[in-house]
């Protein structure tokens, strides 16, 4: 009987799919409360809002980037869960949505962290209100969204690993072992291939403490 359970890759496809459209929602929501977040100065009666500090600016900046580059990456992987086609085919589309996620998961990062330190500065000595409140609920989602998007990151970094000597070199040791006994030459061509999988899998772990260690220097 034959295998009916769904094959790897597109599991990855249908996962990818929904760390987009979580990442969507949260930066929606993000986009929203910043941008409607306002109160009025009790001392001099004016209107507070994000657009008078530069912080909250960039903030909704970054938000306003990820939320169209996820919007472009979900629209893509729809197309390529229902289709099983890649809108970019290539190595080119590969590199996009590796090079794009790394970038764009940085960007998110700068801005939740730039928001959660005016916030806090903004709160220091002073009650709490709805202006800080929203922002820093603003902050947080785009925190969620950094979050998402660097786990999307990682399903495209496996993807691109198919791409690359790596699996070139997986592959020819592969092709020159198809039908002849294993020797010593096929096994030293397959250990550096494996060793450049792991040194792989250890950099994608370094970014991702690189990825956290960015807003302790941004507050």
């Amino acid at each position: 009987m034959a295998d009916s359970s769904p094959s790897s890759t597109t599991v990855s496809r249908t996962a990818l799919l929904l760390l987009r459209v979580l990442t969507f929602i949260f930066l929606f929501i993000a986009l929203i409360l910043i941008a409607v977040a306002k109160q009025t100065d009790d001392n001099t009666g004016e209107k507070i809002k994000f657009s008078d500090f530069y912080t909250y600016r960039y903030m909704i900046s970054t938000i306003i980037i990820g939320f169209v580059y996820n919007l472009l990456q979900m629209g893509f992987s729809i197309f390529t869960v229902v289709s099983g086609n890649r809108v970019l085919s290539g190595d080119g589309g590969y590199l996009f949505d590796f090079f794009g996620d790394k970038i764009i998961s940085y960007f998110l990062i700068s801005g939740s962290s730039a928001g959660f330190g005016l916030t806090v500065e903004l709160r220091r000595g002073a009650p709490s209100n709805s202006f800080t409140d929203k922002a820093h609920a603003s902050a947080s989602l785009l925190l969620i969204g950094f979050l998402f998007t660097a786990m999307a990151s990682t399903f495209t970094s496996f993807a691109l690993s198919k791409k690359t000597n790596s699996t070139a070199g997986f592959g020819l040791t592969v092709e020159l072992g198809r039908g002849v006994p294993s020797n010593s030459f096929i096994d030293k061509a397959n250990a550096p291939a494996s060793l450049l999988l792991i040194g792989f899998l250890f950099t994608a772990i370094a970014s991702t403490f690189t990825s956290f260690a960015l807003p302790k220097k941004a507050n």
